[in-house]
């Protein structure tokens, strides 16, 4: 099956982050142009966030790896050079990734998975909150999973990926879609696609409590929600030829 010249997966990360998150990621696919998300299985709001999903066949579900928000999923007594003194993750800075211990990297990386498998369904690919997998120490981990699972892996380090075998869209954008100009940069963004497959990231949802009480991206997701689901973004995507894609349906062979 040949690759289609111009393929697009939207990713919106944080699924489970809160109510609002889920809510704001389900509209952004149903209305809008998102086709992925990816789940922070240690969020309360997860078990929430993936039922909804059930609802959306055409929805791509992958993992999002976290260890700097939130609490862990592994036995807090197995993983303490992860965690702080209230038992929660310690924050994304590279400091704090200098002290964490790679064998309890990977014990909590492997029970994030475990996590969500016991859902019945695999993560259609593996990302990071904050991106952690750009740390090599996280990067090793990730690709051993996914390499075990058989799934892609964003792609932050796409040589140290296909230098494994592991699949991964040939092209990453990252912009943030909440400024004054954030239709206008993501309608260049479409215009001006490579061929090949492209992921955009993206953190639509809606403000609620649960989301202002744990993380300083709050109304920027309601202005990112207003963006992807901006008429215009839709029609430009079909103007310029993009097959809108997921992790699970698009054809990503081994590099």
């Amino acid at each position: 099956m040949p690759t289609a010249a111009k393929q697009l997966i939207v990713n919106a990360d944080d699924l489970g982050l809160s109510p609002g998150v889920n809510r704001g990621i389900a509209e952004a696919h149903r209305r809008g142009i998102v086709t992925s998300a990816t789940l922070l299985v240690n969020q309360p709001a997860a078990a929430a966030g993936l039922e909804l999903t059930r609802g959306l066949p055409e929805l791509g579900v992958g993992l999002h790896l976290n260890l700097t928000g939130g609490f862990p999923v592994s036995d807090p007594a197995g993983v303490p050079s992860l965690l702080n003194e209230k038992g929660a993750f310690l924050g994304p800075s590279n400091a704090n990734f200098a002290r964490r211990r790679d064998a309890e990297i990977r014990t909590e990386l492997q029970a994030q998975v475990d996590a969500f498998l016991a859902s019945g369904r695999k993560p259609t690919h593996l990302d990071s909150h904050h991106h952690i997998h750009r740390h090599p120490k996280v990067l090793e981990v990730v690709m051993e999973l996914a390499t075990a699972l058989k799934i892609p892996v964003r792609p932050l380090h796409p040589v140290a990926l296909s230098q494994a075998g592991i699949p991964h869209a040939g092209h990453f954008v990252a912009h943030a879609y909440f400024e004054k100009d954030a239709l206008t940069r993501l309608l260049t963004d479409l215009r001006c696609l490579p061929e090949g497959t492209t992921e955009i990231m993206c953190h639509p949802g809606y403000a609620d409590a649960e989301l202002r009480r744990k993380s300083s991206w709050v109304e920027v997701r309601e202005r990112e929600l207003a963006a992807l689901t901006d008429p215009m973004v839709r029609a430009t995507v079909g103007a310029a030829g993009i097959t809108l894609v997921n992790y699970r349906s698009a054809w990503l062979p081994l590099p």
